[in-house]
Formats: structure tokens, sequence, C-alpha cells
């Protein structure tokens, strides 16, 4: 059965990798699936996609939400927010003194972009948790890459699953190595953009 946290529908792996719907081996697809979705969230640090189910990761999620932190000035004009996409800002207090946006761009106010909330014409002066930010961030579909990542990860098992513990084989005078590594290279690199920042609160 799919997990409410799947990052990848079964359907749309059979259509890619032309495998037949109903198969004998759907049972071992559908729950890599799973496992591979759940071996993301741990790999990154962030709550499940699906639901509130964080596993462990109770402040940070890659599906939409809304975050309140408290962060360090250190006299710059930007503040970078752990997580992200951003889609609004909805409070920025800094030394208790309430920042409105910024009405042009031009004008003293905040200004924000996909992963940090800027301030211009002011900086946040430097100081220990001196700066809130409400904040809503995450995304309302797995992005494109991290789905096929979870792809790739679950057709590289799928096609080891019956020599696991072999490294390499000949077939046909040709010999096929195979990797020790947990992850394919694409698979960790597309993980790590979505890793988790930095500890925050």
């Amino acid at each position: 059965m799919p997990d409410a946290n799947d990052l990848l529908a079964l359907a749309d792996l059979e259509a890619h990798y032309n495998i037949a719907p109903g198969g004998a081996d759907e049972p071992y697809l559908s729950s890599a699936i799973t496992r591979a979705s759940y071996d993301f969230y741990t790999y990154a640090s962030r709550g499940a996609f699906g639901s509130a189910l964080a596993r462990g990761y109770a402040n940070e999620f890659l599906g939409v939400q809304s975050y309140v932190g408290r962060f360090n000035g250190y006299n710059t004009n930007a503040i970078n927010l752990p997580v992200y996409p951003v889609f609004s800002v909805t409070s920025l207090v800094a030394n208790d003194q309430t920042i409105v946006p910024s009405p042009d761009g031009v004008a003293y106010g905040y200004l924000f972009d996909e992963d940090e909330v800027q301030l211009v014409r002011g900086k946040f002066y430097r100081g220990f948790q001196n700066v809130s930010v409400s904040w809503t961030a995450g995304y309302t579909v797995p992005p494109p890459d991290l789905v096929g990542a979870v792809e790739l990860l679950v057709m590289s098992w799928y096609n080891r699953r019956k020599h696991i513990d072999v490294e390499s084989e000949t077939v046909n005078e040709q010999t096929r190595r195979y990797s020790g590594k947990k992850y394919p290279a694409e698979v960790e690199q597309t993980f790590e953009r979505y890793r988790r920042k930095f500890p925050w609160s």
C-alpha cells in the first residue's frame, strides 16, 4: 500500500521504466518507494511531506508550513532562513522593534527572497537571538529533481535485489561491478541540496 508520505507514485515509476502494472514485483517496488522516501527525510533531517508526521524532526518539513524562529543579528542586512523556499514573511521584529515590509524596495522595511529576509536601509544589529521572524515556506508538490532521485534510488535497489552482497559478476564474458555505496552519487547530490541548513529554534 502507498504511504501518505511517498515522494513518488508507483504508477509513474512503472510508466517511466516500462514496467507492466500489476506484476509480481509491485509489492517490492511499492515498499522500496516508501523506504527511499523516508531515507531522504532522515538524510535531510526534514519532516515528512504528506502529513504533519515529523518522524523525529519536529520543526522542519518539506511541505508548506508556517515557522517562527529567533536568530542572531550580525550587523548585516540579511537573515538566512533555514526552511525554504519562502512563500511569505508575516512578521519581523528586531531589537523589540516591529519592521514592516518595504513598500517599493527602496524605502525602509523588509524584503524577502527564496531563502532570506533582507532589511532595506538598515541592518540587523549584532545581538543574541534579537531577531524574530515568522514565515511560511516549503513545496506544494515534491520537487521534480527530488522525485527523480528517489526514482533512481528505487531502481538501483531493484536492479541489485538478487545480488545485494555481490561486488562484481561476469555475464557473457562481460564483468559488471556494483558500487558498495548506500546511494548512487546523483542521488546523494540531490538529497544534499535539500538537507536541513543548520539547527535553529
